[in-house]
């Protein structure tokens, strides 16, 4: 035995020598296993191919589509951020900021889809080239393939065009400003505060009310215009009654006129008089005036083949126009008149609303009205004589009048509003329009009174619980009753005028403004009521 072999312990001694017996000791006769050899995935069917191409193609044109689209909206959500573009709602400012934002993350996914879209095209290429250059479909598919990579191409520059150009970085910079800190928040407070100055109640000229209604002048998108009448427009009958109404061109009027057909009725019905009720064959584009359509008066148009039957009924193309679109209607009760002419004119009703407007310095006013004067159009007979002592005065003075000299009155106000919530820079300032209910509660006598309350607030920037007591003001005869309006917060003002029709009878109804100051913000707006 080797004599180093002496030296070791003992166990160690016997590893050793187990594994010098067992070839440990650094024999070549190990041998290795060669790895199984790996093979090719097989190449994609030609159904998979034709699938992924047109796949990437469908995925590179709907990423452009939504780019387009979101464009689109930038540019149209642009044209609605400013107070006179969203009529002082600062939650519609708001909303549009918000789209221009989101339209901007549209884009940017857009742009990322493109681009997916055409490196699946690139690799469903790389799988067409390994098919066999003899396979029955390869240049088809590569036409396919090079195709799709061109369009997606094509769509990523035009994406990246959208990405950078000028109509979305102006929709953008609009809501974000120069230094880019701008949100939909701040836009809403912009529009917020425009409208909160306008309100407030150091600036009582600048929410004015009074008589007079907005001029036409006006654009539509500024002004809200309301009445109380109980009846309804011509259209509103026919399309009532199962009719239609359309807009037919009509001499001069290119725009159209409103027409509603009347073939079928007979001539008695529409016509009063013989003399004036056509006959026989009529020429295209006559014009037959004095008719009525159950009892609103208008003229009658031949716009096509027109006649008069044997049993005196109009056949063909005959159309019926009002003298007026904007009267009001109600049902006849008179019973010696009301078989031929079923409707008459609303004898009188109060009109009211307001409507924004802004100086060369940029201050915007909210303008309050409420009138009778405006709303007894073409065709109604009544008069205010709610003025008159009788009206007001002690029931004693009325025939078959017994209310104990009260009465009660109720209807419905419009206006613009501005809550203010939060501090520093939470703060938010939100503006718009609204409606409320109004009850009034007269006393009539020597020294008529009435009182009343403003609540039900609903709209965008209102508080649901706000309620506007009317403190008591003396009605006048022949001009506005003023009184206090008191919310909890800082006093305003109100008015009341009564108008009616029969100096016999109380009052028809109540018309006048109000403005009012909240501890979280202001209102102002014009208020219409009828005898309940």
């Amino acid at each position: 035995m080797n004599s180093n072999l002496k030296l070791l312990p003992a166990a160690l001694l016997v590893a050793v020598l187990a594994l010098a017996g067992c070839g440990g000791g650094g024999s070549d006769d190990t041998t290795t296993t060669p790895p199984e050899p790996t093979e090719p995935p097989p190449p994609a069917s030609v159904e998979q191919l034709s699938l992924d191409i047109q796949s990437a193609e469908n995925a590179a044109m709907t990423a452009n589509g939504m780019a387009d689209a979101a464009l689109k909206n930038a540019m149209k959500y642009d044209d609605m951020l400013t107070t006179t573009e969203v009529a002082g709602d600062s939650g519609a400012a708001m909303m549009a900021a918000q789209a221009i934002l989101k339209a901007e993350m549209d884009v940017g996914t857009a742009l990322e889809n493109a681009e997916t879209a055409l490196q699946d095209a690139k690799d469903a290429k790389t799988a067409v080239m390994m098919l066999p250059d003899t396979h029955p479909h390869k240049a088809t598919l590569m036409a396919s393939v090079d195709r799709a990579i061109k369009n997606a191409e094509k769509y990523v520059t035009a994406i990246k065009g959208i990405s950078t150009g000028v109509d979305l970085e102006a929709a953008v910079a609009s809501v974000k400003g120069a230094d880019k800190k701008g949100t939909p928040r701040s836009k809403a407070n912009e529009v917020g505060m425009d409208i909160a100055d306008a309100l407030a109640l150091a600036n009582a000229a600048r929410h004015p009310f009074g008589p007079d209604a907005p001029a036409g002048t006006v654009p539509a998108a500024l002004k809200v215009v309301m009445d109380d009448s109980r009846g309804m427009t011509w259209e509103e009958i026919v399309k009532g009654g199962g009719g239609s109404v359309m807009s037919m061109p009509i001499g001069t009027n290119n725009a159209g006129v409103k027409v509603a057909s009347v073939a079928g009725m007979a001539t008695a019905k529409v016509w009063a008089t013989d003399t004036d009720r056509p006959d026989g064959t009529i020429a295209d584009g006559s014009s037959h005036p004095t008719a009525n359509y159950m009892g609103i008066p208008g003229t009658v148009h031949c716009l096509g083949t027109c006649k008069v039957t044997d049993d005196n009924k109009l056949d063909g193309s005959w159309y019926f126009a009002p003298t007026t679109t904007g009267t009001h209607w109600v049902r006849n009760t008179d019973n010696a008149t009301r078989v031929a002419n079923p409707y008459v004119a609303d004898s009188i009703y109060a009109t009211y609303g307001h409507w924004l407007t802004v100086d060369v310095d940029g201050n915007w006013s909210v303008r309050r009205f409420a009138n009778i004067s405006d709303s007894t159009a073409a065709g109604a007979t009544g008069t205010n004589v709610a003025t008159a002592d009788a009206a007001l005065g002690l029931a004693s003075g009325l025939d078959g009048i017994d209310d104990g000299n009260k009465a009660t009155y109720s209807g419905g106000a419009v206006g613009m509003s501005v809550r203010t919530q939060g501090s520093g820079e939470s703060k938010t300032t939100d503006s718009g329009r609204f409606t409320a209910d109004v009850t009034l509660n007269a006393s009539f006598g020597a020294t008529p009174t009435v009182t009343g309350k403003v609540n039900n607030f609903a709209g965008g920037a209102v508080n649901s619980g706000w309620v506007v007591n009317l403190g008591e003001a003396t009605l006048q005869r022949g001009s506005d009753a003023t009184g206090v309006t008191v919310t909890g917060g800082r006093d305003g003002t109100w008015t009341a005028q009564a108008y009616g029709t029969d100096a016999t009878k109380r009052p028809t109804g109540i018309f006048g403004g109000f403005s009012a100051h909240f501890s979280d913000g202001d209102a102002a707006g014009a208020y219409a009521t009828t005898k309940d």
